[in-house]
């Protein structure tokens, strides 16, 4: 695009490749069936990011601020791509992968979900300076979070699996839900809000706890609860469960 050309949304389809001009300011961005789009300033697209579909690619020439959401979704195990080279990302939700679909981040730098970071099938590794509300991992997703992750709540479902690295990273409230879904603890899990592990079925949900569960960081006598569903299943591995009845 030229310094004078502008749009409300861009798009590139089916293996055509947009170079946005520094002057470029549209809301929403999309790059579908292998279309690219290489962005040039911050200011390219200010709301959200669509990337969709096997060998779909945006490239970032600066750091990414959405106000919305930014969906990278290939088809099956082939990803689509946003190669950061080196930039941050800031939106308000980021789905890598969905569906079972595959996404992926290249050469990325920091990343901030001020909501949701869900990764939908494949893997994803959160850094030291990643941030978000609320982690997900769906369709047999793996998260693995930084110790220095400090999340409010943490959600899996459809078999994925979320690794927590230090105590500090989850503070409210973890939900395990559906058979296969895991979530895997290295140090003590302290939650002002709840515990709940539901499988399907006969098939169990896992927590397993490599130490101790306590109900609040500061021994604040909130109730811990451990909730299973009518007719599902959930299974919790630890050495001990502390409650209030222990303070």
């Amino acid at each position: 695009m030229g310094s004078g050309d502008n749009a409300k949304q861009v798009q590139a389809t089916s293996g055509g490749v947009l170079s946005l001009h520094a002057n470029t300011t549209a809301e929403s961005a999309q790059a579908l069936s292998g279309g690219r789009i290489n962005t040039a300033v911050a200011t390219n697209i200010s709301a959200s990011a669509l990337v969709r579909d096997a060998d779909s690619r945006l490239s970032l020439g600066a750091d990414l601020v959405l106000t919305q959401d930014l969906l990278i979704r290939g088809d099956g195990s082939s990803p689509a791509t946003v190669d950061a080279s080196g930039n941050d990302i800031m939106v308000r939700h980021i789905r890598i992968g969905q569906f079972g679909d595959h996404g992926e981040i290249l050469n990325r730098g920091n990343i901030i979900a001020t909501d949701d970071l869900e990764v939908s099938a494949g893997s994803f590794a959160m850094g030291p300076d990643d941030n978000a509300t609320q982690v997900l991992a769906s369709v047999g997703a793996t998260l693995d979070l930084h110790a220095n992750t400090t999340a409010s709540s943490a959600l899996v479902t459809a078999g994925g699996r979320i690794n927590m690295a230090s105590a500090s990273n989850v503070s409210n409230s973890v939900n395990v839900f559906d058979e296969n879904s895991q979530s895997d603890m290295s140090e003590d899990l302290m939650l002002t809000g709840n515990l709940s592990i539901r499988g399907t079925g006969p098939l169990p949900a896992i927590v397993h706890a490599a130490t101790s569960l306590t109900p609040g960081v500061s021994r604040s006598m909130h109730p811990m609860a451990l909730r299973s569903c009518r007719g599902a299943m959930g299974l919790l591995t630890l050495p001990r469960l502390l409650t209030k009845m222990d303070f």
